[in-house]
């Protein structure tokens, strides 16, 4: 009996000493894909998923969720990229109240850069290639604004292949 209980007492004492307890869960339990962006939050809005695509030739394009758990309206002025501000199409971005702005996959909103725009531009962003991080900052009416290191990556990797540029719309004859 005392040689049991010994053992037992040295079992949990190592279980103790190890740091570890059946109670706590592993961290690998709750990882998310390295791809699948940076999440972050201002007030009451939160940014979900922010990632640069890269077409690999000349265009960026962002691929974001925005939801707005304020009671009031809120509307995104301004993306900026290495603090370049994106092509927004449309052009109003307004986060209704619980609402929910999707930025470049299954979207119709989009925020674009175009490298070769003018030449600032074009130094500002000639180091946003697939691979590397950008400082994409968010900025609201409400005076809101945050900034985070956001992953570059390839238009050619599957879970990006649908994340486009705006689509081009022709001038009306």
């Amino acid at each position: 009996m005392r040689a049991k209980t010994a053992l037992l007492g040295l079992v949990l004492a190592s279980l103790a000493l190890s740091g570890c307890s059946l109670a706590a869960g592993a961290d690998t339990a709750h990882m998310r894909p390295a791809g699948t962006g940076v999440d972050t939050s201002v007030g009451e809005l939160l940014i979900q998923d922010s990632t640069v695509v890269s077409d690999d030739a000349s265009t960026l394009s962002l691929s974001a969720s925005i939801i707005n758990q304020a009671s009031a309206a809120d509307s995104v002025t301004a993306i900026l990229l290495n603090g370049i501000p994106a092509t927004m199409t449309p052009a109003d971005q307004t986060l209704l109240s619980g609402g929910l702005i999707r930025f470049g996959y299954n979207s119709t909103s989009y925020a674009d850069w175009h490298v070769d725009a003018n030449e600032e531009t074009t130094l500002a962003l000639s180091n946003a290639i697939a691979g590397t991080t950008v400082e994409v900052t968010y900025v609201f009416a409400s005076g809101l604004k945050t900034s985070v290191k956001t992953l570059v990556v390839s238009h050619s990797l599957p879970m990006y292949a649908e994340v486009t540029p705006a689509p081009e719309v022709s001038a009306a004859n």
